[in-house]
């Protein structure tokens, strides 16, 4: 009976120290910064060997430091925007906790909210990582229903399209308006700057009058573009890439920069000194700094070897730019690196890299894929080709499923009719009948 509850403790212990390990990976530089000031306010047996380079307080000043991204360059999605709400993860966590969530479904709602990026999404698609859970695609779908009724709307959401349409489904249910959504969607849109071709061709593909479509846009331009935008008085802290990519003619070198953090270092003379007086707690202190020590090392070690499995898998994107990116699997690079799936998706949660082309997440360099001759392709690719063929077809003789299939097997796409058919009912483009029939009105 002894042993059992000895073997308990153990686990038990071993289990917490596995947590704080998990939490310090998937920690970014500024959050790990702070919890490392906590840790050495309370705890003797860690010191501080060196200071950072930087302080918290410089992130006051970065957007004017030489490390501020350029904002001249392609490519950079948060060059607008370097902001992210710190203060929103609690409050997210705290509204969860008040619904009446089912037990299962609640690791997932938290591992989603707390890795929202600078404008309130996701920071990588829900069922890709309700699957890496364990998550079922039933529970995955539940899971987003509770997502949809957090405050701002809209938050959490994948991206600004989506956030976009769980506004509307609050509001109206006009489905000619999540159609338009859609289609800007997959070929980079933008709702607020539309020249008359895209109009027209918009107006085209949903089948309304110029007018008629102008008017729903007005109606999406009222809408909040990003969530977190309509949240007053909050608190911030600035966006820090901590992997660089230096682009040298074709070479293409890494270097982590982890300016904010200060060099740790373990009191052994402590434990020395006071060895006669020791208790469990004090022993229990000395246990806790060396496995921060430990941690934080494994952290870097992780992220060094992810960034250049990533770098070896995408090294054209570094070189070329955005159109070179290549689909991806966490798998993949697990496996190169010799780590589970979910360490993988630990450390490139809220970690941010500085590219040739600006910053970006690192689950950016993670996109699925569809099969193509030439070599897998993104979906979001598949996408805009099928919504280009389409928005040139001949108006009087639409382009059936089964020709658009032709269409993209002669790009060297191996895809059925009814994977054709999925993609453009999830474009929410009308079928080549319906479309002929608003045509000929």
């Amino acid at each position: 009976m002894g042993k059992q509850k000895l073997s308990a403790s153990l686990k038990q212990k071993l289990t917490a120290k596995l947590r704080h390990s998990l939490s310090i990976v998937r920690m970014n530089q500024i959050e790990l910064a702070q919890h490392i000031l906590n840790e050495l306010s309370e705890n003797p047996f860690l010191e501080e060997k060196s200071p950072p380079q930087e302080s918290l307080d410089a992130l006051n000043y970065y957007s004017s430091s030489e490390n501020a991204p350029d904002k001249n360059r392609k490519g950079d999605f948060l060059e607008q925007r370097l902001e992210v709400v710190i203060s929103l993860t609690e409050n997210l966590l705290e509204q969860l906790h008040l619904m009446k969530i089912p037990q299962r479904l609640l690791p997932l709602l938290e591992q989603i909210v707390t890795g929202l990026n600078s404008f309130g999404f996701a920071i990588s698609p829900h069922f890709e990582t309700g699957r890496q859970m364990g998550y079922s695609s039933r529970e995955i779908k539940d899971a987003r229903a509770f997502l949809k009724k957090l405050e701002p709307t809209g938050v959490a959401a994948e991206d600004m399209w989506e956030s976009l349409i769980w506004q509307l489904e609050e509001h109206t249910n006009d489905p000619v308006l999540v159609d338009i959504i859609e289609i800007l969607r997959v070929n980079s849109g933008s709702i607020h700057s539309l020249d008359d071709t895209e109009i027209h061709k918009l107006a085209y593909l949903v089948g309304l009058e110029k007018k008629s479509l102008i008017q729903k846009l007005d109606i999406l331009r009222s809408l909040q573009m990003f969530p977190i935008a309509s949240i007053d008085n909050r608190e911030t802290q600035r966006i820090i890439p901590e992997v660089f990519y230096f682009n040298s003619g074709n070479t293409v070198n890494i270097s982590i920069r982890s300016t904010f953090l200060p060099e740790l270092s373990l009191n052994t003379e402590l434990l020395s000194y006071g060895r006669e007086q020791l208790n469990h707690e004090w022993l229990e202190r000395y246990e806790q700094a060396k496995n921060l020590l430990k941690s934080i090392d494994y952290r870097y070690s992780t992220l060094t070897q992810v960034a250049e499995a990533i770098l070896i898998r995408q090294q054209a994107f570094f070189i070329h730019g955005e159109s070179a990116l290549v689909p991806l699997r966490q798998q993949e690079v697990a496996e190169m690196v010799g780590i589970h799936v979910s360490t993988v998706s630990r450390i490139i949660t809220s970690k941010y890299c500085d590219t040739k082309w600006g910053i970006f997440p690192l689950r950016y360099f993670f996109p699925s894929a569809i099969a193509r001759e030439r070599g897998d392709v993104t979906v979001l690719q598949l996408k805009k080709d099928i919504t280009t063929a389409l928005a040139s077809e001949d108006s009087g003789a639409p382009l059936s499923d089964s020709q658009l299939q032709t269409k993209l097997q002669q790009a060297g796409y191996k895809i059925e009719r009814r994977t054709v058919a999925k993609y453009r009912k999830l474009l929410h483009i009308l079928s080549a009948k319906q479309r002929k029939a608003i045509n000929s009105k």
